[in-house]
Formats: C-alpha cells, sequence, structure tokens
C-alpha cells in the first residue's frame, strides 16, 4: 500500500487510515454508537437493583445490556442506530437512571454515582 519510496505507517497511521476497514477488507458502518455507564450499588440494595434494572423499558436502542461485574458494581452498554439516535434517547436515558438512583453510591466526588462513556462503534465481533 504505501508506494516504495516511502517510509512504512506506523501502526497509528495504519489505523487512521483504516478505521473504518475490517480485518476482511469490508468497510465498516461507523454510524451506530455505543454508550456504557458504570454503576457502584449501595450496600443491601443489589438485588433492589437488579430488579428494577430488569423492568426498564427500551428508550430506542438497538440493543441494550446491563453486565454485573463485582459484588456491587455494574455497567450497561447500549447501542444505538446513530449517534443523534443516542442524542435523542438522552431525556429517556436520565429518566432510566433516575428510576435506579436511589440505589447507586458515589464513585467518587468527580464523578457522582456514574462514570458514562460514549463513541462511534467501529468494530462488531
Amino acid at each position: 500500500m504505501n508506494p516504495p519510496d516511502r517510509e512504512p505507517l506506523s501502526p497509528r497511521e495504519a489505523l487512521e487510515i483504516d478505521m473504518n476497514i475490517d480485518n476482511q477488507g469490508k468497510t465498516i458502518d461507523m454510524t451506530k454508537f455505543a454508550t456504557s455507564v458504570r454503576f457502584l450499588v449501595k450496600d443491601g440494595e443489589v438485588d433492589a437493583f437488579m430488579i428494577v434494572a430488569r423492568e426498564i423499558p427500551n428508550v430506542g436502542e438497538i440493543h441494550g445490556l446491563f453486565a454485573k461485574t463485582g459484588d456491587r458494581t455494574f455497567v450497561t452498554t447500549t447501542i444505538f442506530e446513530s449517534e443523534q439516535a443516542l442524542i435523542d434517547a438522552r431525556p429517556k436515558m436520565i429518566g432510566k437512571l433516575d428510576k435506579l438512583r436511589k440505589y447507586l453510591e458515589e464513585i467518587t466526588p468527580e464523578l457522582d454515582v456514574t462514570d458514562p462513556v460514549s463513541g462511534p462503534i467501529f468494530c462488531e465481533t
């Protein structure tokens, strides 16, 4: 892929160029967006948290899940068709969080009770 007079690409440069190409050379649809939120549940509230989490309806996502990552730690990952779909769902996602908030403990003073991240999906397996 490099012209003979050009130095090979660094792994970082290759990643930037091929960011939307999978390992079989097919273009990846990078319009889907994911959001993940980490929670710390109050001591003694894990069962109640899990019951309420199971009852929360879909807010427009393609797929969503909750995972128990420790005795009192959980993460939810939600996939949307696009960044705009995620933005449009934010009020409902906040409503979802409000149903869980009374079960949550502050993670840190900076984070409060959630540690959210989101971004475009670049690889699906």
